[in-house]
């Protein structure tokens, strides 16, 4: 499931994405994301890659992320089937930091 406005704030608050300005975006700029966005230092902890689904559940909502074909952006999507292959991480909100939680 492609993200909506709600969840691309949500990965930009907790320093997950790149995304200078969204606090003015309209709706319209969101839609031409297409999962596709610049991801942070904080998100490269979880080794994304093109190998695998990288899932990290923030509150109670999955995310997952990986590269696809040659984009030099990952995608983002939200609520992914999981996968054997997949790697799941946990945003520990109070440190900010990502744990890995198992494949």
């Amino acid at each position: 499931m492609l993200l909506n406005k709600k969840d691309w704030k949500r990965l930009y608050v907790f320093g997950l994405i790149e995304a200078r300005g969204i606090e003015n975006w309209k709706d319209s700029e969101f839609k031409h994301l297409n999962g596709h966005v610049s991801t942070t230092e904080l998100a490269d902890e979880m080794k994304i890659s093109r190998h695998r689904n990288c899932k990290i559940k923030i509150k109670n909502t999955h995310y997952s992320v990986r590269y696809y074909s040659c984009c030099f952006y990952p995608m983002w999507l939200k609520n992914v089937e999981k996968a054997k292959s997949d790697v799941m991480y946990k945003l520990d909100i109070d440190s900010n930091k990502i744990l890995e939680i198992g494949v």
